[in-house]
């Protein structure tokens, strides 16, 4: 399945641009488009055991919903890549919100060359650029994750690792400024 220059935009609260959600799918790609979502939704949602390639790459996902870009579990042999992607944050005060979120990767991924902004105000109740959990195998370099002083409160942490082995984050750029927030992590 192929995506390309698209305008893709969930409408509901918990929509998302693009859901892959059935087990199953061959081979996903994913490029040139602009996603928008719910304000509890994903801007891409991969969730269920695909196969083969995931790459999803140059895309813009603007400010709104609760994940940028959400990927679970994958089949075994998957390879996922992102790459050269836009993700531009929500902040919440009510729920956490993430910019990349990553959980049960143990097939592997390349995360290179992405930028996660910030550029709303406000404060939040605990927002993550990248958020990785339960994960093997991962290639994370060249990112921009960029938070330049907006948070008024909250949490933020740019790169947050749960459970992941035999990966390398690196020649990554993090930036979390600024004086209300109640904690900033790497």
């Amino acid at each position: 399945t192929t995506i390309n220059s698209s305008v893709l935009i969930g409408t509901n609260s918990f929509g998302a641009g693009v859901a892959l959600s059935t087990v199953g799918n061959v081979n996903f790609f994913m490029s040139s488009n602009t996603l928008a979502a719910g304000a509890r939704g994903a801007g891409i949602y991969l969730n269920g055991r695909h196969r083969g390639l995931l790459s999803i790459s140059t895309n813009t996902i603007r400010e709104g919903p609760q994940y940028g870009i959400f990927i679970s579990t994958q089949g075994t042999g998957t390879k996922v890549v992102l790459t050269s992607n836009t993700v531009v944050v929500q902040v919440s005060a009510g729920w956490n919100t993430y910019g990349i979120y990553l959980d049960g990767l143990t097939t592997g991924a390349t995360i290179q060359n992405n930028g996660i902004f910030y550029r709303g105000s406000g404060a939040a109740a605990s927002t993550y650029g990248l958020y990785v959990k339960s994960a093997a195998g991962l290639l994370i370099d060249h990112n921009r994750i960029g938070q330049p002083g907006v948070l008024t409160g909250g949490n933020f942490s740019g790169a947050y690792f749960a459970g992941v082995t035999m990966s390398e984050f690196k020649f990554n750029d993090v930036l979390g400024a600024g004086s209300g927030m109640a904690n900033a992590y790497l």
